[in-house]
């Protein structure tokens, strides 16, 4: 389109040229007039040598015209000014003119955002996505990782238009560049990406990597996960012999010792232990002693109290409350373009509705309503589910369906219209996660989208039952009505049951009935999928349409158990394996923030369950448990290799807290021994001598008397000081 007003520079003077078809409209002139009278006049006023040049040159007359770009050109100052007309009045000053000439070139700022954001969202995947949410140290909810995933995109974006000069199609300087993106991201508020200057804009794309993989960690934020302001775990012990350092620092050998108190079987409250035992050893040290809460915190996260539950509560407790146990059977003998659309059905039924005012019961008329999914090659409704109304659950039950029925291969684009129960932010989120490419139909152009036609075919086949009402496509055509002399009464109509049926009839007609030259079915043409497709990811799967339950780990001794109500009031029992519990026990306790009870967020399916933090923040998947047979008499191979493999875990149980056990009184004694060491009252030699000593006498008193092993206290020519120091680690 040509421009209204153009400004051509010559040297230290400029020239405002106006369009021909701006000056007619201005001036109010002829267009025959400038061709017939006008131009030829002015080119008659030029040498002859410059007549056939696109810009004529400036003879003095008035209406030096010039061809620009193929369209006419008037230059402002060879506009007239006289009687009768006063062409130049009629225009804006020269000023005003220039001020016009550059509003028209500035960029528009919405233009600009829509282009740069999906230019952005081009150069990101799915695959980013799931690194975030899955894969990424930390992970993120599904709402910080699309807002990563955003960021990422527009720093490619920015590095690629720098490098390769191609912002130089919409920005004279990189500095225009750098505050038009800082203007469209700062309200965004992105997650790593949170700028507010084009400045800070500049720096933060002046560090990023050239490599694909170190530009996903890039944006992620190095406060997540340190420990900077951390106490507990900084006071290392070191084994004075081997230069070993042990796994627990004095702080946790002195807190989690005293709270397990090996080989005893008194407890003692946790305001004692903190109080005498705790603060006093830390202060011989001169060492800060953490707050009561924070001890207690210690004390009380998930991990810890479940691996020193056995050496403080005892066997019985650690077993039914913490190691995982053999789940078992009961004793019985028992098996890509989509697009979506939701209306009604055009087929009536009958319900019993209750009046809240009267509460009488009355027989109402209502129509189906339905949501469908539809492959757009194949023309197959691969997905779809019954209702009252639109809802999103209605739509996420649809999807659900067609990727099953598409053996959850990938679609790559979805499209769907401008319903509520599309648009809801849950569903798009849904949608996001499993399709490259999700977007809605422009509003009030309904027949964009494909499904509409495969509407208006579902409801001719339904024209032969005596329910069907209507048309929705020229409704107003007596051919597309029912004949209301001879419509049901609503006592005669059938139930919601029974419409459901006649749907699905209509479905299973219609997916089974060739078109086309060949003559397939959609149901054969389904079969011809897109090689680019790929099966979808599991976890993505179940975060967008698996069951959701909130539960607490805590008390579930290694495995994930979940309850649905099924058809009849009939509640089935799921359970689900975390692997690796006794290693895995700690990275739950981590991503939850070390807590007393391990609340999560299961989203699962009937093979496995991802865990998630309560915040949406995935932690890791466990499968389906095997089950092991209460009966020897009901044992298969597959029960047996289930029980093998349920007392493996028993003991990888067990020996985790016995491991701990050891570690802490290893750590412990350690600091004892490194102790006394530094007072100097004892040298290393008649320490070991006094320790040989010392079991020699525990292994014959064991062999004589038989009684539990116990810790006789050494006898040394120490000073109070050391007396009342080991006394107090013995005690």
């Amino acid at each position: 389109m040509a421009h209204p007003i153009l400004i051509k520079q010559y040297g230290n003077k400029h020239t405002i040229w106006l369009n021909e078809s701006y000056l007619m409209q201005m001036c109010d002139i002829k267009s025959e007039y400038l061709r017939v009278r006008i131009r030829p006049l002015y080119r008659d006023s030029v040498p002859l040598s410059s007549r056939n040049l696109a810009i004529l040159p400036d003879s003095g007359k008035a209406w030096r015209w010039a061809r620009i770009n193929n369209a006419f050109y008037y230059a402002y100052a060879n506009i007239p000014d006289r009687k009768p007309c006063f062409y130049k009045s009629m225009l804006p000053s020269e000023d005003e003119l220039i001020k016009l000439a550059m509003e028209a070139d500035k960029p528009n700022v919405v233009e600009l955002t829509n282009e740069f954001t999906s230019m952005a969202q081009q150069k990101v995947s799915p695959c980013d996505m799931h690194y975030y949410m899955f894969d990424c140290e930390p992970s993120f909810s599904q709402q910080k990782a699309e807002q990563l995933v955003l960021g990422l995109g527009f720093c490619r974006l920015i590095t690629e238009l720098i490098e390769e000069n191609r912002f130089k199609k919409w920005f004279n300087k990189k500095e225009d560049l750098f505050d038009c993106f800082s203007k469209i991201i700062a309200p965004l508020e992105l997650e790593g990406l949170k700028i507010s200057k084009p400045a800070a804009l500049r720096n933060k794309i002046a560090g990023f990597p050239k490599s694909t993989a170190k530009q996903l960690d890039y944006l992620v934020s190095a406060r997540y996960g340190n420990d900077y302001a951390r106490l507990v775990g900084t006071f290392q012990i070191v084994h004075p012999e081997t230069g070993e350092v042990m796994k627990f620092d004095a702080h946790e050998a002195i807190m989690y010792e005293s709270w397990m108190n090996p080989f005893n079987a008194n407890k003692r409250s946790k305001i004692d232990l903190y109080t005498n035992d705790y603060k006093p050893a830390l202060e011989q040290y001169g060492l800060h002693a953490v707050s009561h809460r924070t001890f207690c915190q210690y004390l009380n996260r998930f991990d810890n109290k479940a691996l020193m539950s056995k050496e403080r509560d005892g066997d019985k407790h650690f077993n039914d409350n913490y190691k995982p146990y053999v789940p078992a059977h009961l004793v019985q003998y028992a098996n890509t373009m989509w697009v979506g659309d939701g209306s009604g059905t055009k087929l009536a039924y009958s319900y019993m509705h209750t009046d809240r005012k009267t509460n009488k019961t009355l027989l109402k008329q209502a129509t189906l309503y339905l949501v469908r999914i539809t492959d757009v090659a194949s023309r197959m409704i691969i997905g779809y589910a019954f209702g009252t109304s639109e809802t999103p659950d209605l739509v996420k039950q649809a999807l659900k369906m067609a990727i099953k029925t598409a053996g959850n291969v990938e679609a790559l684009e979805f499209l769907s219209d401008n319903g509520s129960a599309f648009t809801v932010a849950d569903v798009k989120s849904s949608l996001n996660l499993i399709f490259k490419k999700v977007r809605n139909i422009k509003p009030g152009n309904s027949q964009e989208n494909p499904a509409e036609m495969h509407v208006k075919m579902l409801t001719n086949m339904c024209r032969g039952n005596n329910n069907w009402l209507y048309s929705g496509f020229h409704a107003h055509d007596i051919n597309n009505n029912t004949n209301p002399d001879y419509f049901p009464k609503p006592s005669e109509l059938p139930s919601m049951e029974e419409t459901h049926l006649q749907v699905l009839e209509a479905i299973e007609k219609y997916n089974h009935t060739p078109w086309g030259a060949d003559q397939l079915t959609p149901i054969q043409r389904f079969e011809n999928k897109n090689p680019k497709c790929k099966l979808l990811e599991p976890r993505a799967l179940r975060h967008a349409f698996g069951n959701r339950t909130e539960v607490d780990l805590s008390h579930m001794r290694g495995f994930v158990n979940v309850n649905q109500v099924q058809q009849g009031g009939h509640i089935a029992q799921f359970k689900f394996e975390i692997p690796d519990y006794d290693m895995n026990i700690h990275t739950i306790s981590e991503r939850l923030g070390y807590r007393s009870a391990a609340k999560v967020m299961v989203c699962w399916d009937e093979n496995a369950a991802d865990i998630y933090t309560p915040e949406g923040a995935y932690i890791l998947t466990a499968k389906r448990a095997e089950l092991a047979a209460k009966s020897a008499f009901e044992a298969t191979d597959i029960s047996n290799k289930a029980l093998g493999k349920h007392l493996q875990r028993k003991e990888k149980m067990i020996s985790a807290a016995d491991t701990m056990r050891d570690s802490v009184i290893e750590s412990a004694d350690v600091m004892k021994y490194g102790h006394r060491l530094h007072r100097g009252k004892a040298i290393k030699d008649e320490y070991n001598e006094e320790m040989e000593m010392c079991l020699a006498e525990q292994i014959m008193e064991r062999v004589i008397t038989k009684k539990p092993k116990t810790h006789p206290v050494i006898k040394m020519a120490l000073t109070p000081e050391q007396v009342a120091f080991n006394d107090f680690f013995n005690a």
